[in-house]
């Protein structure tokens, strides 16, 4: 399959899933970073998510109650980051709120940024533009049930 049509079918896979917003996490780290650790952070990310909204047992809770996201990643050689699209069933302003706070103190010197997402084909095709799609990382591949 070419470039294009892969880039489509993951874009329009995202549009499938009714994602709400649209984060760019930084690294703000011109070193080195694995795609281990990278995975990692984001890992962690989800986990701390899913707990300020689920509680102490959210590993026990259906993946229907969970944090859903697709991450691309992007720039792995320089100004490493992923975008983003999620959606969370349930305390979506309260994991606005703590998803910065989280992503800096798992990231030193990180940054996250998130927005509404208004048109969910531009969010989509936008974090698709690398055509890194090796690097697609789903919240379900975190944690599965």
């Amino acid at each position: 399959m070419d470039k294009q049509k892969l880039r489509k079918a993951y874009s329009d896979w995202a549009d499938d899933n009714d994602f709400k917003y649209f984060t760019t996490l930084n690294f703000n780290y011109h070193g080195y970073y694995s795609l281990y650790s990278v995975n990692r952070s984001l890992k962690g990310l989800h986990a701390r998510l899913d707990e300020k909204a689920l509680g102490a047992k959210w590993c026990e809770k259906p993946i229907s109650q969970r944090l859903n996201s697709m991450s691309f990643l992007e720039n792995k050689d320089r100004n490493m980051h992923f975008h983003m699209l999620w959606t969370a069933p349930i305390h979506e302003a309260k994991l606005l709120e703590e998803l910065p706070n989280i992503w800096e103190k798992l990231v030193p010197g990180g940054q996250a940024v998130t927005k509404d997402i208004f048109s969910p084909s531009g969010a989509s095709w936008y974090s698709t533009k690398q055509g890194n799609f090796e690097d697609c990382v789903l919240s379900s591949y975190f944690f599965p049930q």
